[in-house]
């Protein structure tokens, strides 16, 4: 393996170990995994079968078709669904089940100049890969996720913030609640658990997209345990996801016509 290689994931993890291993406490620790896994499973089938379009549908029928930017509010829907399942439940369950805080489970800023420009770099890395793929076929039928998103500036604003709101909740889930969890139990080995179900979400997604996620789970998670921190992978997460959707829109035609609404 190539010495940098190395530094980057065997040498991280052994480091990762250390410091998890101190913090283990097998007399509580067992049944808050099993609230976590029971939690996560849940979260994971009720995200499947009730957070998408047809429940929506099913819920609200045609109620808001008399409001304004009637196709953004099943979109709406999944992502306030989304914030709920992957933030407020594992919230409540933290504060409430738990009573320990949402700082020891990632959700701080680490303020470590270089970990801010290995961040920066990680997005440079990626960013270049995005803008081959944004004129696939395949990628333009998946985004934007909201097709209608370039018809007017509200539209666009308001579901790109849902959109972020959303990645944010994901990281706190996945790189957080869940992989904080485990690795008190597992140590690094919980970046690999959590990085299974991660690109499994992905399934529906392009298959450069579903791969990509298994490369990000490993490194966004190993980078999360190293600094005790979420908020570098969610800044990474929304600003692709953000070049996506502009991407996407762009290659469509439908971001240049947004730009010249007088408004």
């Amino acid at each position: 393996m190539p010495r940098i290689l190395r530094r980057l994931t065997i040498a991280q993890w052994r480091k990762i170990n250390q410091d998890y291993a101190s913090t283990q406490d097998h007399i509580t620790i067992t049944w808050k995994i099993g609230v976590v896994f029971f939690l996560f499973t849940c979260v994971l089938i009720a995200f499947q079968y009730f957070g998408k379009s047809p429940t929506f549908q099913l819920l609200f029928g045609n109620t808001f078709q008399t409001w304004p930017h009637p196709n953004l509010y099943p979109h709406l829907y999944w992502a306030l669904f989304r914030v709920i399942g992957y933030f407020f439940l594992p919230a409540i369950v933290l504060k409430c089940l738990f009573k320990e805080h949402l700082r020891d489970y990632g959700f701080r800023i680490d303020r470590n100049p270089k970990v801010f420009l290995l961040y920066v770099a990680m997005f440079l890395v990626v960013t270049p890969f995005v803008y081959l793929v944004s004129g696939n076929p395949g990628f333009l039928r998946t985004y934007p996720f909201y097709p209608q998103a370039a018809n007017s500036w509200t539209e666009l604003l308001v579901w790109e913030s849902a959109y972020a709101l959303q990645f944010l909740s994901l990281e706190f889930f996945f790189r957080g609640f869940v992989l904080f969890s485990f690795a008190r139990q597992i140590g690094a080995y919980a970046i690999l658990v959590m990085s299974v179900p991660y690109t499994m979400i992905h399934f529906q997604k392009p298959l450069p997209e579903t791969l990509g996620a298994i490369i990000a789970g490993v490194a966004l998670g190993t980078l999360a345990l190293r600094t005790r921190s979420i908020f570098g992978g969610v800044v990474i997460h929304v600003a692709v996801a953000w070049s996506m959707d502009l991407l996407a829109l762009w290659h469509k035609g439908l971001l240049q016509k947004l730009l010249f609404i007088r408004t």
